[in-house]
C-alpha cells in the first residue's frame, strides 16, 4: 500500500533519512498548511504528487504496490510527449489542420486573371440620347428612365378592365360611381397613377400608425408641420380603390395556372431597362428576398419569412444595382424533367447567362452550392466566393469533422484544405461559431496582415455587402401600407418600384461623379427619394407641369436637330421617326420645335390638344429614325 501521511505537515518532521533521500531537493515549503486535528490524510491529489516525487527521485519505494512504479512511470512519459507535441494541432487530437503556416500554390490571383465583358462596366451613356443627357438633372428624370409613361399607362389599362369586370358583377360598389342610376368605375388616369406611386413612396418614408393618419391634420416629421401632399393629391377613398383594383394584367390576358402571368410585363420591364441602362462591375452577388404576401406562394427549403414569395436577383457587389430577377412563384416552373441538376443550378445559371466567359467574380449562398454547379461555372470562366452548409458534399472529407474541430480550435483559428488537383479550396473559419468558405481564386492560407483572418472570409463578407447595403436600405424604406394584406402580385408591384428608386438612385450617383459641374449640391438617398415625393405629388402632371407658360418663345440655335413633335406624332402612330430637322428650339421648354409656314409644330407643341405628345417627349427624349 502507498505511503501515507496525515498532512504534509507530518511529512516535513519525519527525519528517516530513506525518505529524506527519496524526496531529493524538493521544497515543501509552499505546500506548508495549518494543522488540523480533523484532518484524516492527504488528499488523492496531494497523494498522487508525493508518490510522483519518490519516484523521481529514483530510489524504489518498497511501500507502492507491485506495478504502481511502471504505471507512473508511464503516466510521466505520456505527459512529457504531450508537452513536446502540444504545437502541433493535428498529433494532438488527429485532424486535418493547414492554416497560414502551410502554404498553398494551387490559385491565380484574381489580377492574373483576365477580365474582358462585353460591355463597359458602369452607366451606359450610348443608350441615353443627347436630350436626356442635357435635361436629366433632378430625381424625377432618372426615376423616369425605369418607371416610363407606357409602363404607367398599361397599369391604368389592366387596372381599369379587372375594376370595369368586378364592378359589373355587382362585387365592390363602395368604390363604384353613380351615373345615371347605374354603377360605373371612373378610370383611373396616368396622372392619378404617378399620384398614387408617390403616396406610396410617402408612406415607405413617413411611418404612421394607420392610414387615416396621413390624411388627417396632424404634423409631419419628415416633410413638416402640417403637410398637405398627401391630401391635396389624392382622397383616402380613390387611393382605396386603386389599391383595390390594381392590377398589372388585364384580366383577360391572364392565366390561373400560370402564376408568371400576373407579374410577367412588369419583370420583362424591369429586366430590359435595367439591362439597358447599367451594366455590372466584375463582382456580382446572387441572393434571394422573400416578400410577405396575402398567400404562401411556392416552397423552397429555406425560407426567412412563413409566408410571402421568393425573389432570387443578381446585383453588382460592388454598387447594389439589381441587374438581373427572377421570381419563384411555384415549384411546377422547374420541372426535374427539364432541370435535372435541381432549382439551384437552374436559378444560377439563368441569372449569369450574360456573364460567361468574361472573368466575372460571383458571391453566393450555401444553399446554391454544389459540385457541377461549381465545375459548369468554372469552365464559363465564372470564379465562384461562397459560403457552404455544414453538410454539404463539396467539403472535402477532412474537413467534414467541423464539430470535433470546433472544439478544440480558438477563436480566430483557421484551417483549409485542397484536395490533389482540386481547382477550389474550402477554408474554415472560427469566429462566433465555425463556417466554412469556398474560392476558385483564393488562396487557402492566405490571410489579412493585419486581423490575422482568411482573405477568402474577408473577401466574401466585403462582397456580399454591397447587395447587403441595398437590401437594407429598401428595408429602412419598405412599401408596406400599414397592417394591410396585400395579394403576392401588388407585393411584388411595390418591390419592383423600390427596386426602381433604389437603380435610379445609383445611376443618379453614378452620373453626379462623371459630371459634377452640373450638379451644385447632389443629394443622398434620404433627399432623392423625398424629391421623388414631391415631384410626383406637387406637381400638376406626371411630376412635371407640362402645361405652356409665358416664357415659351422660339430661339434659333446653330445646330439643326429633329422637331420633337414630328417624332412623337409619328411613334404614336405606330410609325418609324421622320428625319425632320429644325433649327428652332422652346426657349423654356428646351425642345427642338419646326416653324414653318406649312407645319408649325411650335404651336402644337404649346396647344391644350397638344398633351399626349409633350407627355411623350417627357418619357422618352428625342427618338432616333431607326430606334424601337
Amino acid at each position: 500500500m502507498a505511503l501515507k501521511l496525515n498532512t504534509l505537515e507530518d511529512h516535513m518532521s519525519l527525519h528517516d533519512h530513506e525518505v529524506t533521500s527519496r524526496r531529493g531537493n524538493f521544497d515543501f515549503d509552499q505546500f506548508r498548511q495549518p494543522f488540523d486535528p480533523g484532518d484524516r490524510g492527504m488528499s488523492p491529489i496531494e497523494e498522487d504528487y508525493l508518490d510522483r516525487v519518490l519516484l523521481d527521485s529514483g530510489q524504489p519505494n518498497p511501500e507502492l504496490w507491485e506495478g504502481e512504479h511502471d504505471f507512473l512511470a508511464h503516466n510521466n512519459e505520456h505527459d512529457d510527449l504531450s508537452e513536446g507535441s502540444s504545437d502541433d494541432g493535428e498529433e494532438e487530437t488527429g485532424l486535418s489542420w493547414q492554416d497560414d503556416k502551410v502554404p498553398d500554390k494551387g490559385a491565380k490571383e484574381l489580377g492574373s486573371l483576365p477580365f474582358e465583358p462585353n460591355t463597359p462596366p458602369g452607366i451606359q451613356m450610348r443608350m441615353l440620347t443627347r436630350f436626356v443627357r442635357q435635361t436629366a438633372k433632378t430625381p424625377i428624370h432618372f426615376f423616369s428612365f425605369f418607371l416610363s409613361f407606357d409602363l404607367v399607362a398599361s397599369i391604368c389599362f389592366a387596372t381599369n378592365s379587372y375594376a370595369e369586370m368586378v364592378i359589373k358583377k355587382g362585387q365592390f360598389l363602395c368604390y363604384a360611381t353613380q351615373v345615371q342610376q347605374k354603377d360605373v368605375w371612373s378610370k383611373v388616369t396616368t396622372m392619378e397613377m404617378y399620384k398614387f406611386i408617390g403616396i406610396l413612396m410617402y408612406m415607405s418614408l413617413n411611418k404612421l400608425p394607420n392610414l387615416d393618419c396621413y390624411w388627417s391634420e396632424m404634423d409631419d416629421p419628415v416633410f413638416g408641420p402640417t403637410s398637405e401632399l398627401v391630401r391635396e393629391s389624392m382622397q383616402k377613398h380613390r387611393f382605396m380603390s386603386l389599391l383595390a383594383f390594381l392590377h398589372l394584367v388585364p384580366p383577360q390576358n391572364i392565366k390561373k395556372e400560370d402564376k408568371q402571368s400576373y407579374v410577367a410585363p412588369l419583370l420583362k420591364h424591369m429586366k430590359t431597362v435595367s439591362h439597358t441602362l447599367y451594366f455590372p462591375y466584375r463582382e456580382l452577388a446572387l441572393k434571394d428576398r422573400m416578400l410577405e404576401t396575402k398567400k404562401r406562394i411556392g416552397n423552397l427549403e429555406i425560407e426567412p419569412q412563413r409566408y410571402g414569395c421568393k425573389l432570387f436577383s443578381l446585383a453588382c457587389a460592388v454598387t447594389g444595382y439589381t441587374y438581373e430577377l427572377l421570381l419563384y412563384v411555384q415549384k411546377s416552373d422547374y420541372q426535374p424533367g427539364h432541370d435535372p441538376e435541381g432549382i439551384p443550378y437552374s436559378i444560377v445559371t439563368d441569372l449569369t447567362a450574360d456573364f460567361q466567359n468574361q472573368g466575372y467574380q460571383l458571391f453566393l449562398d450555401g444553399y446554391f452550392m454544389s459540385k457541377t454547379l461549381l465545375r459548369d461555372l468554372f469552365s464559363s470562366s465564372i470564379f465562384i466566393t461562397s459560403s457552404l452548409k455544414a453538410g454539404s458534399l463539396v467539403i472535402p472529407t477532412s474537413l467534414r469533422d467541423w464539430q470535433e474541430w470546433d472544439e478544440a480550435a480558438k477563436k480566430g483559428d483557421f484551417r483549409w484544405q485542397r484536395e490533389t488537383d482540386s481547382y477550389y479550396v474550402v477554408v474554415q473559419h472560427k469566429d462566433t461559431s465555425t463556417k466554412s468558405y469556398l474560392s476558385t481564386l483564393h488562396m487557402g492560407s492566405a490571410v489579412d496582415s493585419k486581423t490575422h483572418v482568411p482573405k477568402l472570409v474577408e473577401d466574401f463578407k466585403q462582397g456580399s455587402e454591397g447587395f447587403t447595403r441595398s437590401i437594407n436600405n429598401m428595408q429602412n424604406y419598405p412599401f408596406k401600407i400599414g397592417d394591410e394584406t396585400l395579394h403576392w402580385w401588388k407585393c411584388v408591384f411595390m418591390h419592383c418600384i423600390d427596386m426602381m428608386v433604389m437603380n435610379s438612385y445609383i445611376i443618379y450617383t453614378e452620373y453626379v461623379d462623371r459630371f459634377p459641374a452640373e450638379f451644385a449640391t447632389p443629394c443622398n438617398e434620404l433627399e432623392f427619394r423625398k424629391a421623388l415625393v414631391k415631384s410626383l405629388l406637387a406637381q400638376k402632371k406626371r411630376g412635371v407641369d407640362l402645361a405652356p407658360c409665358r416664357e415659351c418663345m422660339p430661339e434659333m440655335v446653330l445646330t439643326r436637330r429633329d422637331c420633337a413633335v414630328c417624332n412623337a406624332t409619328a411613334r404614336l402612330e405606330g410609325n418609324s421617326c421622320p428625319s425632320t430637322k429644325t433649327s428652332f428650339i422652346c426657349k423654356h421648354c428646351l425642345v427642338p420645335l419646326c416653324i414653318y409656314k406649312d407645319r408649325n409644330c411650335f404651336a402644337k407643341w404649346h396647344m391644350p390638344d397638344g398633351k399626349n405628345i409633350r407627355e411623350w417627349v417627357r418619357a422618352y427624349g428625342r427618338k432616333r429614325k431607326h430606334s424601337d
